[in-house]
């Protein structure tokens, strides 16, 4: 009750993500289940990329690149083997391996453009936020790429800790909802519709029964 008229702010891209963990564990469990998935707590602007089990691949042409098919982002493999993946509209970060380790690098060449096709335009009247004039771009985001459901718990740094109730404390700069109590001394996170908790901010977390 203390939290209840609290207003939490959460990205479109995380609830979509959310959304996606309990739809890939769906088929044939009834209701919400005790499911814990993996987590993922980092201390600095993170994406999360997620592909539903081991890559699976379509050739793109005759480009000797291939693109994974099995995720709703773009993720591609180069003919060198290198993993890159788009983000947004115009920037691409690769990297040797597949989880992590991503970097800015060039665009790709053309053909794979091409074969790729155009990405799906956004509806009438919605435009990209232009900089204020002189401002620096944001950097750019680490890229955390999992073939299993995961929660990804991203802040701006250390968590920045702000009292909403007597023993409740919320992390300003979080993503996501993410609260700690100082009786007992616990965080707290919500993802898909459950809460999940852990006695440190870093594990491990577990789900907390409804009826608590």
């Amino acid at each position: 009750q203390a939290i209840a008229s609290r207003a939490f702010c959460i990205t479109r891209r995380a609830l979509v993500h959310d959304m996606q963990i309990e739809n890939s564990r769906a088929s044939g469990t009834p209701g919400l289940g005790d499911f814990v998935p993996n987590f993922r707590v980092e201390r600095q602007r993170a994406m999360l990329i997620t592909i539903d089990g081991d890559p699976q691949f379509q050739n793109l042409a005759d480009t000797n690149w291939r693109q994974v098919i099995n995720t709703p982002f773009l993720v591609l493999q180069a003919q060198d083997g290198s993993f890159v993946v788009r983000l947004g509209d115009g920037h691409w970060m690769g990297s040797m391996q597949l989880a992590q380790g991503y970097s800015s690098v060039a665009v790709p060449p053309a053909a794979v453009i091409a074969a790729i096709g155009t990405a799906p335009k956004p509806p009438a009247g919605v435009t990209a936020a232009a900089p204020a004039p002189g401002a620096m771009p944001p950097a750019l985001p680490a890229v955390i790429v999992v073939t299993e459901p995961t929660v990804l718990i991203a802040m701006n740094g250390e968590p920045l800790l702000a009292e909403v109730a007597p023993g409740v404390q919320w992390v300003a700069n979080a993503r996501a909802v993410l609260l700690r109590t100082a009786g007992p001394v616990a965080w707290w996170t919500l993802a898909s519709g459950r809460w999940f908790s852990a006695p440190t901010l870093d594990g491990a977390w577990t789900r907390v029964a409804p009826a608590n």
